[in-house]
């Protein structure tokens, strides 16, 4: 429940539906050590 505070939630439902956008978005970012893992 603490995100839940943080985020300033009235209902856990709307934190999860959050929760599981950034998971979603998770896939799409890239890092910027990614490239440096080719470049040695």
């Amino acid at each position: 429940r603490t995100l839940q505070d943080f985020l300033g939630h009235a209902c856990v439902e709307t934190t999860m539906i959050y929760l599981h956008v950034m998971e979603d978005q998770q896939d799409l970012t890239v890092s910027p050590l990614d490239a440096l893992e080719g470049s040695s």
